[in-house]
């Protein structure tokens, strides 16, 4: 059945009240100028690890240690970030303006779970959407903060502007990250590993019809947030971040059906061999 995640409002919880003590005391106290880093880490990475636990705990098959995440959230956020990066430096894609981001982006992401993770052990649609949900946290707290610096502190005219600047754009993206990247990576990672399975890793699957037709979902969400054009109301990204945690909760449910058949399945294998060993002897069990 559904898991229930509590742990991920205690992350929250912790990290928002850790990012408003730093804030106040870089805001109304003075030679407080050493509270920037924390403000800016605090900020950009509380909703992305936030929203990354809450994966971890709809993770019901428990086969993927904290470790192990903690070094897909690291190593994947940079290794994306690279991927992405020389895509924006193709000339086609590069041509494209923003609009090459639900490619380029959604494509890096991608190939950094195909990449980094490894290993026939994990073969469930749940281990997918976390492996997904944990790079794309990755990307949007290293993105985050390379806004927070370059759209603030080295924006503003003067350090006091520059801080309030910052500030903005940490709340803005903070608000608009459990509906970006995390999503996105997790359908598209969840999407490869239910075709993936339990067989080891093949660059056909990558083209795998089952596996495209999902992919492209991620990939014109990311389009249609960072189109030129936009809905009243903020109506791009209201359906996009709808859209994408409707796409979410149908892998979860997929994910919970195949851990749960798993389980008959490994139940009816156990009585059948219980009944096989309590026949009397000469006694053949139809």
């Amino acid at each position: 059945g559904w898991p229930k995640p509590w742990l991920f409002f205690r992350v929250l919880a912790t990290m928002v009240i850790a990012y408003i003590a730093c804030t106040f005391t870089l805001m109304h106290l003075s030679d407080a100028g050493n509270m920037i880093p924390a403000v800016m880490i605090l900020g950009a990475f509380a909703v992305p690890v936030t929203t990354l636990t809450f994966f971890f705990e709809m993770n019901t098959p428990r086969n993927v240690s904290i470790h192990r995440i903690a070094t897909l959230f690291l190593l994947g956020a940079v290794v994306s970030l690279v991927f992405a990066l020389i895509g924006y430096t193709l000339p086609v894609l590069g041509s494209m303006g923003n609009m090459a981001a639900g490619i380029v982006e959604e494509v890096a992401k991608l190939l950094t779970v195909v990449i980094v993770v490894r290993g026939l052990r994990y073969k469930y649609i749940l281990n997918g959407l976390l492996f997904g949900a944990t790079v794309g946290a990755g990307f949007a707290a290293f993105e985050t903060s390379g806004y927070a610096l370059n759209q603030g502190l080295l924006a503003g005219s003067s350090l006091h502007a520059g801080v309030v600047m910052m500030l903005e754009v940490l709340r803005t993206r903070a608000f608009l990250t459990p509906w970006g990247h995390v999503a996105w990576t997790a359908i598209a990672a969840g999407a490869f590993w239910r075709v993936k399975g339990s067989q080891p890793m093949q660059l056909s699957m990558l083209f795998d019809s089952r596996f495209l037709k999902a992919f492209m979902i991620p990939v014109v969400l990311h389009t249609i947030w960072d189109a030129p054009w936009q809905l009243p109301f903020d109506g791009n990204y209201i359906l996009s971040a709808l859209v994408s945690w409707y796409v979410v909760f149908g892998l979860v449910q997929q994910g919970l059906r195949q851990v749960k058949d798993e389980q008959r399945e490994h139940l009816q294998t156990t009585l059948a061999h219980v009944e096989a060993s309590l026949q009397p002897p000469g006694v053949v069990a139809v």
